[in-house]
């Protein structure tokens, strides 16, 4: 008997709140995310299916309604197959290719040689980085891990390939994703199908303003249009990192607001082509895949983990007489 007060209490509640609905979204809208919503679906479970790129046509319809798209496209998205790759870049939803050979075989690589390097020699309790998933699809990627989404400041959702971020930083200051978690610390692209010029744009984005990215590291394979010969692929690889002088002193009020700003601080880079106008000396042709690059390339912990300045050393492991069993 006791309970009926409160029954009735929150029906009411309920009530009120439906009584809303009309007020916070039109039906106009309503139906525009319904439209979006079928569109959505259909090309995701072709592009699922047939491992295909939808034609631009039916993508210039979806991105009509981008308004939408922005707030639902994770969870339209999850519907299909939370493997399923897009991303919400610069105002439209991309679609990934699905990656071929050897996208994720490079991916996977990276994420083992950065836990082998900045995580196996330490503690359990002490590794201070922790991976942030991976978009590969190739098994048994996608049953050991799982995507990451990023959430830019701007509201822009990206999909690293791989992705390290301190354990538990929560430093003062610097900018949380708006879901509340850290950004990654580190971020490793492999361009395979997509083009090089479009994974450079991304570093921009992710060493920008829009995020508290500190290191961008860069692969992009590109192949000839001769079926069956591999001899003629050519590959880049770089390294960026966030100019945190720039930061520091504030985005210029004169910029305007949707600017990628700040540009990124080149650290390494192989020949590119000419798509780096800010590495004019190794503009060079990139070099193909069967000439092997010997170069060893360092970047400093305190750029990685900045502004923290250093990281706990790692301890010895006990000796044998001393572990337990």
């Amino acid at each position: 008997m006791d309970q009926a007060p409160a029954t009735t209490s929150s029906s009411s509640s309920s009530s009120k709140a439906l009584s809303h609905v009309p007020e916070l979204y039109s039906q106009d809208y309503l139906e525009k995310e319904a439209r979006a919503r079928r569109i959505f679906r259909k090309l995701a479970r072709e592009y699922h299916e047939k491992h295909e790129m939808p034609n631009q046509e039916a993508l210039d319809q979806l991105n009509s309604h981008n308004e939408i798209l922005r707030d639902k496209i994770v969870g339209w998205r999850d519907e299909v197959s939370e493997s399923l790759r897009v991303e919400f870049f610069e105002g439209r939803l991309r679609f990934l290719e699905y990656p071929t050979a050897p996208h994720d075989q490079v991916s996977r690589l990276f994420g083992a040689l950065f836990n082998e390097t900045m995580g196996v020699p330490f503690p359990l309790h002490l590794r201070p980085f922790i991976a942030d998933g991976t978009t590969g699809i190739a098994l048994p990627l996608t049953v050991l891990l799982t995507m990451a989404d990023v959430i830019l400041l701007n509201g822009d959702q990206l999909q690293p390939d791989e992705a390290f971020r301190l354990w538990n930083p929560r430093i003062p200051g610097i900018a949380t994703q708006p879901n509340g978690r850290d950004y990654p610390c580190v971020v490793f692209e492999m361009a395979n199908s997509e083009r090089m010029v479009d994974m450079l744009r991304k570093c921009e984005l992710w060493l920008s303003d829009q995020t508290s990215v500190n290191v961008w590291i860069g692969v992009s394979y590109e192949r000839t249009n001769v079926v069956g010969d591999r001899t003629g692929d050519r590959w880049w690889m770089g390294v960026a990192r966030r100019d945190f002088n720039a930061i520091a002193a504030g985005r210029p009020a004169n910029l305007p607001a949707n600017a990628l700003w700040p540009s990124p601080v080149w650290l390494f880079s192989l020949p590119h082509g000419g798509r780096i106008t800010a590495l004019a000396q190794v503009a060079g042709a990139l070099h193909l895949v069967s000439t092997a690059q010997h170069a060893q390339w360092t970047v400093p912990i305190n750029v990685i983990t900045h502004p923290l300045q250093q990281i706990p050393p790692p301890l010895r492991h006990p000796r044998p007489n001393r572990c337990l069993h």
